[in-house]
């Protein structure tokens, strides 16, 4: 009767294929060639190869041109490549550069050496970010890798507003566009995926064919009235194509051709502490309206103020020690009532919205780190303050506050983050601290100031690099930064 040994079989496996491959590396018993166009080649055992993958396992089981002269020729890959192979065949174990996996993920698929091309579609999961993104997906679609395809569309849907600013999102096909587009699991604001589909449509004039189709994919009803104004006005592929044109103007008009709200003009709404109300401004006729009621916790204490889409939001701080407060409302619904959102970490600082996030700089800590909120998951989280807030041409202005020797100061920092440059001018008869600044239609409106002692409301042209005549504010009382631009 015979009894099985204990023998550590892994092991001597192990030294049976160690052994092989020292016989590689000394060509001895070697009986086929892999080669490349014009090099020596690579010197292979037959039986090893063709155990290991299943292209030479039928090449070599048949009678062919490459069996009886004992070398065959690989095309469209680098011999580095192979090589990296041929050594993860005699071994098991392979290590490759960034910049050879694709190739050698070519040449693995090609050779069927399934283990091989599995670690590298794992590893390219793990480190898939929005620059590696496209070229991910390329590879995961050529080589018919299901779960790497998979994992990048959830990716994308999870992190669309982010790979829609990389250059290669403009090269998208329309058909992995429209997958975007239509899944249930994009997050994205309609505004966001409008904007996002525009840039795509703009790389490449001919792609507004494809606008209609792609369009019904987006809420229009979900975007703010004056961007489908912009859409109808300002964008081409747009007001050429009928189709899409009384698409966009029937979500602004409706079936009956009655305007929902064609007249949303930009005023100035500031936060009035006499009234305890908002206030806005109709700049050009100096007509102002009142509005929504101010939340008790903003009447005791100052807030940043900002508006992004159809809602206006306040970041209120020094109430108790150490507590603050963040609310939102509808500001165009006149009956709206103010919500809370979540809680940031800071007291008190400057605000701004960008990419449908809001970003905020805390101005009472010593701190290289900036806040931003996501409106659609309700969360704060924190970039470092060296990354770029401001992208593209956006004109940032900055209110002097006092001089060296205590008085008010007088100067505007004008800084254009186009071209990194900033310029300084000095205000003839506007010395004040503590004002907000608003740039419209060439203007810069400065606001206030010295926490509502000065209630007029000053215009520098940057055209004619003349302060105009103050706008009175009435009686409004009103705490540095409470003001913005707001469509109404």
């Amino acid at each position: 009767m015979e009894r099985k040994l204990n023998i550590n079989t892994e092991e001597c496996r192990m030294d049976v294929l160690a052994k092989l491959n020292s016989f590689r590396k000394e060509s001895k018993y070697c009986d086929f060639v892999i080669t490349t166009a014009g090099r020596k080649g690579i010197p292979v055992h037959k039986c090893v190869v063709a155990a290991s993958s299943e292209y030479f396992d039928a090449m070599l089981s048949h009678d062919t041109k490459e069996t009886r002269e004992g070398v065959v020729e690989i095309h469209d890959a680098e011999e580095s490549s192979i090589q990296k192979c041929v050594d993860f065949m005699y071994t098991g174990e392979a290590s490759v550069s960034d910049e050879m996996q694709a190739d050698v993920l070519h040449v693995a698929h090609m050779f069927g050496l399934h283990g091989l091309y599995n670690a590298i579609a794992l590893f390219l999961e793990h480190e898939l970010d929005c620059a590696t993104f496209f070229a991910t997906r390329q590879i995961a679609n050529i080589y018919g890798l299901p779960r790497l395809v998979s994992v990048c569309n959830d990716f994308a849907l999870k992190n669309f507003l982010d790979i829609a600013q990389m250059e290669d999102f403009k090269k998208l096909e329309a058909k992995d566009l429209d997958f975007l587009l239509s899944a249930d699991g994009l997050e994205e604001s309609d505004r966001s995926k409008c904007k996002a589909l525009m840039i795509w449509i703009n790389y490449d004039p001919s792609r507004a064919e494809s606008l209609f189709s792609l369009l019904k994919h987006i809420d229009l009803d979900q975007t703010p009235v004056n961007y489908r104004m912009f859409l109808v006005k300002e964008e081409a592929a747009v007001s050429k194509y009928k189709e899409c044109f009384e698409l966009v103007m029937k979500s602004i008009f409706g079936d009956k051709g009655k305007s929902c709200d064609t007249t949303l003009k930009p005023r100035i709404v500031v936060f009035d502490h006499t009234s305890m109300k908002m206030r806005s401004l109709e700049v050009k006729k100096g007509i102002w309206t009142e509005m929504q009621d101010l939340h008790e916790d903003m009447r005791r204490s100052r807030s940043a103020v900002l508006v992004l889409e159809d809602y206006l939001y306040a970041f209120v701080s020094e109430l108790n020690e150490g507590d603050q407060k963040n609310y939102r409302i509808k500001y165009r619904e006149c009956d709206a009532k103010w919500e809370a959102i979540a809680v940031r970490r800071g007291r008190w600082g400057r605000a701004v919205a960008l990419n449908d996030y809001i970003y905020i700089n805390d101005q009472d800590q010593d701190s290289n780190l900036i806040e931003r909120y996501s409106p659609r998951e309700n969360k704060w989280s924190f970039i470092a303050r060296s990354e770029h807030v401001l992208k593209g041409s956006v004109m940032a202005v900055a209110a002097g506050g006092y001089n060296p020797i205590g008085q008010h100061a007088s100067n505007l920092e004008i800084f254009c983050a186009s071209s990194n440059m900033a310029d300084v001018v000095t205000l003839p008869n506007f010395a004040r601290a503590c004002f907000m600044c608003h740039f419209l239609d060439g203007i810069i409106y400065l606001v206030g100031g010295d926490r509502g002692l000065t209630t007029t409301i000053g215009a520098y042209d940057l055209k004619t690099t003349a302060v105009t005549k103050p706008i009175t504010m009435d009686a409004i009382s009103m705490r540095h930064c409470e003001s913005v631009i707001a469509f109404l």
